[in-house]
């Protein structure tokens, strides 16, 4: 396959929040040589019985993508995986947005 078969690609995977679970998702892409373009991970530092988030992108054929759905789906720590092209209509509703704790509205408006 030639690179005009390849398109971007989001994976979005809900992790439990232990330490490698991001490491284990790159690991796995960099096992098939498929490059990761963007790569975000969330947790939350206070409770570790609260679910983690991975959001990656990857520029892969779909061979390739479906080749990576299955073995991230495989690893311990993910729990639930979706991926989407880039251009899909449902990422268009999806945000990722971390503020400090002690933010409150009142401070944006600046009042």
């Amino acid at each position: 396959m030639n690179s005009t078969d390849k398109k971007h690609w989001v994976f979005r995977a809900h992790v439990i929040d232990r330490a490698g679970a991001l490491t284990s998702i790159a690991s796995a892409f960099s096992n098939e040589g498929i490059s990761i373009d963007t790569i975000v991970g969330h947790g939350f530092e206070r409770s570790a019985a609260v679910d983690g988030s991975v959001v990656l992108t990857c520029f892969c054929t779909e061979e390739e993508m479906d080749t990576m759905v299955r073995k991230v789906k495989r690893l311990s720590k993910v729990k639930q995986l979706q991926q989407h092209p880039y251009d899909s209509q449902s990422l268009r509703k999806s945000v990722l947005l971390r503020t400090p704790r002690e933010l409150v509205p009142l401070d944006v408006a600046g009042e």
